[in-house]
């Protein structure tokens, strides 16, 4: 790295503290949100999917429910529509 780049690379570093605060200038990206908002979804997904008494069948929907987790990839629009996705293979996978 350049020794002009130095300062800057140093106030990002010290910046990194501030990710998920209040004061995080990028954390108010929906597509930050929706990141936050995914690992709740998805346990309770899985959750839902197993049911009170796990039999054959719920594990099979939990394990599909798992592996839709895979369509979530991507940066900002793509990661979007791919929530998009995996929130549709959700709603499939939940319906009897």
């Amino acid at each position: 790295v350049s020794t002009r780049w130095r300062p800057a690379i140093a106030v990002l570093a010290r910046a990194k503290r501030l990710r998920g605060t209040v004061l995080d200038p990028f954390g108010r990206a929906e597509v930050r949100r929706v990141e936050r908002a995914l690992p709740a979804e998805y346990l309770a997904a899985v959750h839902a999917a197993l049911g009170p008494a796990p039999t054959p069948d719920s594990i099979e929907r939990a394990v599909a429910v798992a592996e839709a987790a895979d369509l979530v990839r991507g940066y900002e629009g793509v990661k979007l529509a791919n929530v998009a996705r995996f929130r549709a293979e959700l709603a499939r996978l939940a319906s009897p």
